[in-house]
């Protein structure tokens, strides 16, 4: 990208039209700000903004109040590549503080730079690994189709892929995932949501307790499966999680910097399963509240559950995948598919792919 001004660009993360087939179809200074949304339609799906960022000029502390400014659950700040086919640095600021990762926001702006960088120089398909014959011939014959990348986040390398037929980008997201011993109790839940009281007939249908999971030391949800009583999710309202008992050593996150740990309630139902052809695709509408608040889309949270069911069901170097809705309830339709791939005994998960379209929203210049 050219020496310039800072530009963002504003997008709808998750957007409404299910991107769930299966992710191994796709293949493993002055500022612009886009406003991007993880959805198939403008004004839905979680707002993500990313501020292109011109020769390192901006400050943490300035970089920390253009987050606050947006106020949008992530801003994004990605830099230049270095070079042709070297990864791009990006840095990802909450409202509060800086974030070592974000699927949301990693996977907003693998799709801006994958639709809005496509033509450029810094960005060519395959660069980053040993491209096959195959894909070698493919890149002479569409030398502007962009397959893969590499992005530099805080917490590592993420490896980026997007199918352009589809306009659906996965990522890899980082995982150490770990089922706690002690589980949360139904009344614990209902604590932080009293207005389920009212509703015996209902709140009798719940389990005992329910699972805690950690997807990360760090990022730790609470799973309450609402099947068996499916009125529960719609009388949910935006307030705190309960709070949980975490084993030794996984309440705190790992590394230089890290940002305060996060503990969360994952809510869902489990609908009817697609046998079409493997892997199987399992439905979910979810909702994720934490901090007072409710989130249109979280990608941890979402991730996080997935993993969970999959390593429930089991099965020697199985693949799961569950197309997840999310966001009804606040008025921004999210859709989701993540993708889980247990290891060789079955009893662990090696890989958690996210994939989900994306819709551009605005752009402009920081002043």
């Amino acid at each position: 990208m050219a020496a310039g001004p800072h530009t963002f660009v504003v997008a709808d993360v998750f957007t409404a039209e299910s991107p769930c087939s299966s992710v191994e179809d796709i293949s493993p200074s002055v500022c612009l700000q886009t406003n991007i949304a993880l959805s198939n339609s403008r004004y839905l799906g979680n707002q993500l903004a990313i501020v292109s960022v011109r020769n390192n000029a901006l400050s943490k502390t300035r970089k920390q109040r253009i987050a606050l400014e947006f106020g949008y659950v992530n801003t994004v700040f990605l830099h230049d590549s270095p070079q042709p086919g070297l990864p791009r640095k990006l840095e990802i600021f909450s409202e509060t503080e800086e974030r070592s990762f974000s699927g949301q926001a990693v996977l907003g702006t693998a799709h801006y730079i994958f639709q809005k960088l496509e033509g450029e120089d810094s960005i060519s398909a395959g660069d980053w690994s040993d491209p096959t014959a195959a894909e070698t011939q493919q890149k002479k014959q569409t030398p502007k189709t962009i397959c893969r990348c590499t992005l530099q986040t805080k917490g590592g390398l993420i490896q980026a892929h997007y199918d352009p037929a589809r306009q659906v980008a996965a990522i890899e997201i980082p995982h150490n995932v770990h089922i706690h011993a002690r589980e949360t109790t139904k009344d614990e839940v209902i604590a932080v949501q009293r207005q389920l009281l009212p509703h015996p007939e209902e709140t009798a249908k719940m389990k005992g307790s329910y699972p805690i999971f950690s997807i990360a030391p760090g990022m730790t949800f609470t799973l309450v499966d609402f099947t068996s009583c499916p009125s529960l999710l719609s009388r949910l309202e935006p307030g705190y999680a309960p709070e949980p008992t975490l084993d030794a050593g996984w309440a705190v996150r790992v590394g230089e910097d890290a940002p305060s740990p996060f503990c969360g309630c994952v809510y869902f139902l489990q609908l009817q399963t697609d046998f079409t052809e493997e892997p199987y695709i399992t439905r979910l509408r979810v909702r994720v509240i934490a901090a007072g608040l409710e989130e249109a889309a979280s990608a941890s949270g979402c991730s996080a559950l997935a993993a969970y069911l999959a390593l429930q069901k089991g099965g020697r170097n199985s693949r799961h995948a569950y197309a997840i809705e999310q966001g009804m309830d606040v008025g921004r339709t999210s859709q989701l598919c993540v993708e889980v791939r247990l290891n060789e005994t079955g009893t662990g998960v090696s890989r958690v792919s996210l994939s989900a379209k994306a819709t551009f929203v605005m752009e402009g210049k920081l002043l």
